[in-house]
């Protein structure tokens, strides 16, 4: 099985999307920060699932690190275009 992401509502304990790429659940963050305020995100978190881990998933960031990340992520792509 390949590496892949979860984003958690953690109020909720809700799965909120499994994502391929980190990337790709940075942008959900970025864009549900944007369409629903910052708040939003606050209450989310990203967790990362090894491939050929026995589903032991690895913290990757929540909350308002998980937003800065997202920010970060989506400076570094505008830069590079």
């Amino acid at each position: 099985m390949a590496t892949y992401y979860q984003l958690w509502n953690n109020e909720t304990n809700n799965l909120v999307s499994e994502f391929d790429t980190e990337a790709e659940a940075l942008e959900e963050v970025r864009w549900r920060s944007e369409g629903w305020g910052e708040r939003e995100a606050n209450d989310l978190a990203l967790l990362r699932y090894e491939a050929g881990s026995p589903q032991q998933p690895v913290a990757v960031a929540a909350g308002d690190d998980l937003l800065q990340r997202a920010k970060d992520a989506a400076l570094s792509r505008a830069v590079a275009d």
